[in-house]
C-alpha cells in the first residue's frame, strides 16, 4: 500500500514526536518529509537535531529535509537523510527512489508550505 500522511499545517517538537510514533507503526518503508519548525526562539537548532535523532532511532528509513533549520535534523539522522534548498529538487529525488510500498509523513510549520508537496504526492497514492 502507498500511504500519505498530511500533517503539514503546523509543527512543534511535541507534535513532531507524536507524528513520528504514528509513522513508525507502519510496516512499509517509512519516509519523513520534514520542513522547519519555526518560532522556537534560540532553540531551533537543538530541537531539529533532537527530531532527526528520534526519527533515526524510531526506524524511519529516509529523511528528506527542506528549510535551513531542518538541515540540523538531517545531520543528526545520518547517511539516509538529505537536505534540500528547494522543494522541487526534493520532490524529484523522492520520486526516483519510491518503492511500491511506502508511507510518507509530511510535516512542517505552516509557513514552510509543505502542503505543496502533499498536493504533488497525492496522485501517487492510488
Amino acid at each position: 500500500a502507498r500511504v500519505l500522511i498530511d500533517d503539514s499545517y503546523n509543527a512543534n517538537p511535541e507534535s513532531f514526536s507524536a507524528a513520528i510514533q504514528v509513522l513508525t507503526a507502519f510496516t512499509s518503508k517509512k519516509i519523513l518529509l520534514m520542513g522547519d519548525m519555526l518560532e522556537l526562539d534560540n532553540k531551533g537548532e537543538y530541537y531539529h537535531k533532537q527530531i532527526g535523532r528520534q526519527a533515526m532511532l524510531a526506524g524511519v528509513d529516509k529523511l528528506f529535509c527542506f528549510g535551513s533549520l531542518s538541515k540540523f535534523a538531517a545531520e543528526s539522522f545520518g547517511a539516509s537523510a538529505k537536505f534540500y534548498e528547494c522543494q522541487d529538487q526534493l520532490y524529484s529525488e523522492l520520486l526516483e527512489m519510491l518503492a511500491e510500498n511506502w508511507v510518507i509523513l509530511v510535516k512542517g510549520s505552516r509557513s514552510m508550505n509543505m502542503e505543496k508537496l502533499v498536493v504533488r504526492l497525492k496522485g501517487l497514492t492510488k
